[in-house]
């Protein structure tokens, strides 16, 4: 059924508490109790950006977060707000946990902790852990005595790797257990055992093979433990058959927690909030239809497919519009929330769309997408799928965190390594219109550098010195011969053509405007744009043409398929903006296409 974009959207939810008095969800529009399977507003909370919650001694703890920062507040049993609690300095706050008489909380870069008392002030917190290497975001934190904390870090140490830290004595000293694979979260741990992203639930201090599909929440309680697994729900207790069940829903979702004896769940996320039943086959939408005011979620790109048809993801689902915008159809795709950093069109008119842990494929324009299952031999790959596609001589080519993957485009399945780069994060690719050579991006401690690859010799060509130019998270557009790097704040314009010298010229049409952005299509026009403003790029050696009238706060945006308008989303609105033609300037002109 076809409808506005709006009627699909749902709050993302961003923590769930299972109290002794209710299970309460910390959303975007506010505060919720689960109740006899409904959700009913918490009143004092009614429509604030409730962040996170947590149970104190003697009420709540309520974390609040919009764009104009963090506030932490001390709550009786009734969620009545008593007093704002102070913030530790200079950090962002990730999670809550209150003991009896002191509040943890984990930041960006460490755990920390507050006495609860009426006099507490910002002075009296105490950094109870932090890493020397500059890392030391800690995911969540529980405890089961005062003296004995546990928590998840995701980056520690020079690897930067995930780790459990642990302590019996309040922090005054600390066991490590770290573990040896990047990007291997902890998503939750017991004294036995713990659930991991790529290796799942397994015995502490053990190892396991990798999952098919990074896990993205995780239960663990007494003899049970329950995981999400790309679309799929898995539950087990001992002694019990294990209870498997899929649907598109699942996918993306990093809450997960089991009621009623394991015979139903709540699976929550970015998504909205579900209650899923495995045994009658029955997921039910807890926000329903009355989700709240427009704008909720994230709307984080907007595509242009074949026929002018339109695609858009978004934290709420994927989306479909033949009809410039005006209405939409949810896609019909394995995991209904696409994370989707790349879009490619392979000259056998399939669409390929790499997502941030997956990639999917359609042949019917995308109607349908099909979740595409790696199959490689030398694991991990941990499908970080952020640095592009390309297609070159047959074949698909994918940027992972661990190496350049490629793969036969009759078979995309079997992928292999570029032997050429290693286990290298690659964080740029791209090649032109010729398709014959690729201009491959590899990130590393001071060490960025961007190559040239053939893949017919199956040789890379250095083009810049390590650390000439940032690849980290950058864009390409243009030709293999001339081409722009947008990386952060910094904007490049690099030419390599055919055997002659490279050059290397850093451009800053704007400086201090947020982070640069790149958008081409298949006839090589390019628009740049960063938080204010946006520029034409015409190719070779042409200065950057500005367009006047840009909207601000621009996240996402593609260029129409006759160059003429492009489509843009601030993650808020989508709208299109009129574009000058390529030989003159003009005025911008935009039009909203959703309320």
């Amino acid at each position: 059924m076809s409808r506005e974009l709006a009627a699909f959207e749902r709050p993302q939810v961003k923590g769930v508490l299972a109290g002794a008095t209710g299970i309460y969800l910390a959303a975007e529009t506010g505060l919720y109790e689960l109740h006899d399977r409904q959700l009913r507003e918490v009143p004092a909370w009614r429509g604030r950006p409730v962040q996170q919650v947590a149970a104190a001694a003697e009420g709540y703890l309520v974390l609040l977060e919009d764009d104009s920062g963090q506030t932490l507040h001390l709550c009786d049993s009734q969620w009545q707000p008593r007093r704002e609690l102070p913030r530790p300095a200079g950090e962002k706050i990730k999670c809550l946990h209150a003991q009896a008489e002191h509040l943890l909380v984990g930041t960006k870069r460490g755990l920390y902790r507050l006495p609860l008392a009426d006099t507490a002030q910002a002075s009296d917190w105490q950094c109870l852990f932090r890493d020397s290497a500059g890392w030391g975001e800690v995911l969540w934190a529980s405890s089961q005595q005062a003296e004995h904390i546990r928590a998840s870090v995701k980056k520690l140490g020079a690897a930067a790797k995930p780790a459990l830290i642990e302590t019996h004595d309040a922090g005054v000293s600390w066991h490590v257990e770290s573990l040896g694979d990047y990007q291997d979260l902890i998503l939750a741990a017991d004294e036995r055992r713990l659930i991991t992203r790529w290796k799942g639930c397994r015995e502490r201090y053990t190892t396991s093979g990798y999952k098919k599909h990074p896990l993205t929440a995780g239960f663990l309680a007494g003899d049970r433990w329950a995981v999400l697994d790309g679309n799929k729900l898995e539950y087990q207790q001992e002694g019990h058959a294990r209870v498997a069940f899929e649907h598109p829903l699942l996918a993306e979702a990093e809450r997960l927690l089991p009621l009623e004896q394991g015979n139903v769940f709540l699976v929550a996320g970015v998504q909205g909030a579900y209650l899923v039943e495995p045994g009658h086959g029955r997921v039910t939408d807890l926000f329903g239809e009355a989700a709240g005011p427009a704008g909720l979620g994230k709307l984080k790109r907007i595509f242009e497919l074949d026929d002018g048809v339109l695609l858009a993801t978004a934290t709420y689902g994927t989306f479909r519009s033949d009809d410039e915008g005006q209405t939409w159809q949810a896609a019909d795709a394995e995991w209904a929330v696409l994370d989707a950093e790349h879009l490619m069109r392979s000259d056998d008119g399939r669409w390929w769309l790499g997502c941030q842990r997956a990639l999917f494929v359609s042949d019917d324009n995308g109607r349908r997408w099909r979740y595409v299952k790696f199959k490689l031999a030398e694991l991990p790959h941990y499908c970080e799928l952020r640095g592009g596609l390309a297609v070159v001589g047959g074949q698909l080519f994918i940027a992972t965190k661990t190496g350049l993957l490629v793969a036969p485009l009759a078979s995309p399945e079997r992928i292999a390594r570029v032997a050429a780069f290693g286990e290298q994060a690659i964080e740029a690719l791209f090649t032109d219109d010729e398709r014959q050579l690729l201009l491959v991006g590899t990130h590393g401690a001071g060490q960025d550098r961007l190559w040239r690859y053939d893949p017919v010799e199956e040789q890379a060509q250095p083009l810049t010195a390590p650390g000439q130019v940032p690849v980290f998270e950058s864009q390409i557009g243009g030709t293999l011969s001339a081409c722009l790097i947008a990386s952060g704040e910094r904007l490049f314009r690099l030419a390599c053509a055919g055997e002659g010298p490279v050059v290397l010229e850093e451009m800053m049409p704007q400086p201090q405007a947020g982070d640069y952005h790149i958008a081409s299509d298949s006839q090589q026009r390019l628009l740049v744009w960063n938080e204010r403003s946006a520029w034409r790029w015409h190719g070779g050696e042409e200065p950057l043409q500005a367009l006047p009238d840009w909207p601000a706060g621009v996240r996402h945006a593609c260029i129409r398929a006759d160059g003429r308008s492009a489509l843009t989303t601030d993650r808020r609105q989508l709208r299109t903006v009129s574009l000058p033609c390529l030989e003159t300037a003009g005025h911008t002109a935009e039009k909203e296409l959703m309320p």
